[in-house]
Parts: structure tokens; C-alpha cells; sequence
């Protein structure tokens, strides 16, 4: 019955969106056989293709391709199939998506590239496939200015961290908030890679874009972890940050006591 192939739920999701997200390739040629279309759309935006990609179903995006879908179509997020891949750290997928036509560079509505989602996900197979095949996307920043090494950071991925340093990402860069990759893992309480970070700066008191110190900036968050580092270089908890405050300045701004 060929309405039955199109007819969608309430969320605008048909047949063919979940033979494609659960990987059914027979299902999926049936219903396109039946008068499915490849390209249709939930209320999201967000196709069989999508499903697909981010679900590891290898056989199901070559065929969704073969048959009138689009490797640049968008969601409503702006993220396209390779985003969704690279998230779902199916390597396979990802290169093959490249091969046919993906845009490695495209950014969601958000400015984050396939880059930035792979780093979330931690799969250092897809990381390097996307950066061999395009070197500038470990400079790429999306809209709050945020490289793909402060998403390692926030996310704790310290075999990404030390990867894309190794790689070429830059140590000391800053967002539109000024904060760099270790304060970016200061504030989301990765304590691993924020002690990295800090040691691979071997200077903490190196000051950012807004005046504040490493030091200064943790103060004020409430963070007790970040002078405790092994082996640490001697760091200077007078320096003077934003509006000229040092960090033992913030701290007893912020009560805290430890």
C-alpha cells in the first residue's frame, strides 16, 4: 500500500525514518519501492539520512544516496549527515559521506563543524579522518568562538586534548567569554585536562584577552583543584587579574574558604 509507505506520525516521522534509524536495509528498500521518499523530513528537519548516519547503518546511507537523498542536507540545527556521523563515531561512514559530495566544513547553526562534534564524541579515528582532509578545521571556531580544543576540554577527553595540541591547535586560544581550553575545563570540573592544560602553559599565571589569570578565573568559579597540580611551576596568586584583583582577592569575594 503505498499511502501506508508515507503516512507519518505525529512528529512527522514515517516508516522509512525508522526502518533507517534501526538499520531494517530490506525495509528501507521496500518502502522506497513503494513510494517512500528519501528526502522526507520529521518535524526537526531531520531525514532518513541523518538517522542513518548517526546509527552506524553503512548499507542504508549508500542506498539513501543512490536514491535521491542529499549527503549537505541540513536539519533543522543546521547539522548535516556528516555532523550526526562524526558524533556517532562511525568512521565508515564519515569517509564515505566525503566521498560523496559532504561538506567537511559546513557549520551548524551554532558554527560547530563535523570537527566539533567529533571531538564530543572521542573517537580519534574519525578526528584524524577529518582532519587529513582538511588541516584548518583544527582553527575553526564556532559562534562563541570556541575551537574544537576548548569542546575537548569541556567534554574531559584528554586523548583528544593531547591529540589535537599534537596537531596543531592552539594552547592559549581564547573564546568570546576569554576563557582558554583550561578554563574551559576549569569550568566544567574536568580536572584531568584542566591539569594538563596548566602544565603544558608551564607559565599559570599567563594572562588571557580579559586581564584574568588561570588562577583568577578558577577563583572566581569556585574551583579548589586547580592549584593542586603535580610538580607544579611556582605560581603567583598575587598577580593581578580582571579589575585588577588578584586570585586571593576573588576568592574572598566569592567566600570561599578552603
Amino acid at each position: 500500500n503505498g499511502v501506508l509507505a508515507t503516512v507519518a506520525n505525529n512528529y512527522g516521522c514515517t516508516p522509512l525514518y525508522y526502518a533507517a534509524h534501526y538499520g531494517y536495509l530490506e525495509m528501507v528498500k521496500t518502502l522506497l519501492e513503494y513510494g517512500a521518499s528519501a528526502t522526507v523530513v520529521n518535524e526537526n528537519g531531520v531525514t532518513p539520512l541523518h538517522r542513518a548516519a548517526e546509527n552506524g547503518h553503512l548499507e542504508i546511507v549508500e542506498y539513501l544516496l543512490a536514491n535521491g537523498a542529499s549527503a549537505t542536507v541540513v536539519d533543522d540545527r543546521g547539522l548535516t549527515p556528516l555532523h550526526w556521523a562524526t558524533f556517532g563515531q562511525n568512521l565508515e561512514i564519515v569517509k564515505f559521506l566525503l566521498k560523496h559530495k559532504a561538506l567537511v566544513l559546513a557549520t551548524d547553526n551554532r558554527g560547530k563543524t563535523p570537527l566539533h562534534w567529533a571531538v564530543c564524541g572521542g573517537n580519534l579515528g574519525v578526528i584524524t579522518c577529518l582532519l587529513e582532509y582538511d588541516q584548518v578545521l583544527i582553527s575553526a571556531v564556532d559562534r562563541r568562538g570556541n575551537t574544537p580544543l576548548h569542546d575537548a576540554a569541556m567534554t574531559g577527553h584528554l586523548h583528544v586534548v593531547q591529540y589535537l595540541l599534537e596537531h596543531g591547535a592552539q594552547l592559549t586560544a581564547v573564546n568570546t567569554d576569554s576563557e582558554t581550553p583550561a578554563q574551559m575545563a576549569a569550568h566544567h570540573n574536568q580536572l584531568a585536562v584542566e591539569q594538563y592544560l596548566l602544565q603544558q602553559e608551564q607559565e599559570t599565571t599567563t594572562t588571557v584577552h580579559s586581564g584574568n589569570t588561570t588562577f583568577c578565573w578558577a577563583a572566581d568559579n569556585v574551583s579548589s583543584d586547580v592549584p593542586h597540580l603535580p610538580n607544579p611551576p611556582e605560581p603567583d596568586f598575587t598577580s593581578p587579574g580582571l579589575q585588577n584583583q588578584s586570585s586571593f582577592v576573588i576568592w574572598g569575594l566569592t567566600g570561599y574558604k578552603q
